[in-house]
């Protein structure tokens, strides 16, 4: 059973997948919750909630981790527009894909598949990100994946930017660190 209040149970209370679960999300038609009405980030939220309905969690994670690399934070704070774009909604309740997206997130630490990834090889080139919030942290990630040597500076005491500032502490575990 999902955490964070999930509408429909993707499974049972013995643990077995919930085929009523399952309609949702292969049978949605056109994926909006990716769209430009859905995700501003385009996660494959299709893909993923049908990983899970097929109990692997770890690929599920991989997908999510492909177009999401601050997952543990934009899960918990972002307005979720896809579930609001979810075609499911037509007719009944959306999909609650943000709590989905927070379950696999949680699962991936739960299970330590969330380890540092270093570049194999390094470019030899060096990049400065100014600030460290959201943005920053991602464009600083993508570039150390690209091989590139990559310093944040920030001008306030404590890196994070809003995720910092504005949220509480809530919103990001000790346990999923902004270093």
């Amino acid at each position: 059973m999902l955490r964070y209040g999930c509408i429909q149970a993707i499974t049972d209370p013995r643990g077995q997948a919930n085929p009523a679960c399952h309609s949702l999300f292969s049978d949605c038609g056109i994926p909006f919750c990716q769209s430009n009405s859905g995700c501003p980030i385009s996660n494959l939220i299709p893909s993923w909630n049908e990983l899970v309905f097929r109990d692997d969690w770890h690929s599920a994670y991989l997908r999510l981790k492909a177009t999401n690399n601050m997952s543990w934070a934009t899960g918990r704070v972002c307005p979720a527009p896809c579930q609001s774009a979810c075609t499911n909604g037509i007719n009944g309740a959306p999909v609650e894909i943000k709590s989905i997206e927070c379950a696999i997130i949680d699962r991936a630490y739960e299970e330590g598949w969330v380890q540092p990834e270093p570049p194999k090889t390094r470019t030899g080139k060096k990049v400065a990100v100014i600030g460290s919030g959201p943005a920053g942290l991602s464009c600083a990630e993508q570039l150390n994946r690209a091989g590139h040597t990559v310093t944040v500076y920030e001008r306030s005491d404590a890196i994070g930017g809003l995720l910092y500032c504005q949220y509480s502490r809530d919103c990001a575990p000790n346990h999923r660190s902004f270093y």
